[in-house]
């Protein structure tokens, strides 16, 4: 089985998955951090099964956030999605492209 994430992926916190082959899909499973997300919604164009889920904001956080998208049936990741968060830091006397901090 083989899943495709769209060129729209994720959008205004909504994550999509395509599936282009009609064959009947598993029963999928959104995880994040060892816990299941609620929500799923699934349409059918034409031999496209679409699946998105919108995320939960406790999901947007600081750090390195993965979000599975996982075969309930055996465990199987289908596809991944991970988001990158966090304050940037530097010295306060540091100038960055001509700009000064003034924290």
């Amino acid at each position: 089985m083989e899943w495709v994430v769209t060129a729209s992926a994720l959008e205004r916190g909504v994550w999509t998955l395509r599936r282009e082959d009609g064959e009947t899909p598993p029963k999928i499973e959104i995880r994040h951090a060892h816990r299941h997300l609620s929500g799923i919604r699934t349409e059918i164009h034409g031999s496209a099964l679409i699946l998105s889920v919108e995320l939960p904001r406790e999901v947007l956080s600081d750090g390195l956030q993965s979000i599975h998208a996982v075969d309930g049936a055996n465990g199987t990741t289908l596809a991944s999605l991970h988001i990158a968060a966090g304050r940037a830091t530097w010295p306060p006397s540091c100038r960055c492209y001509g700009m000064s901090s003034s924290f």
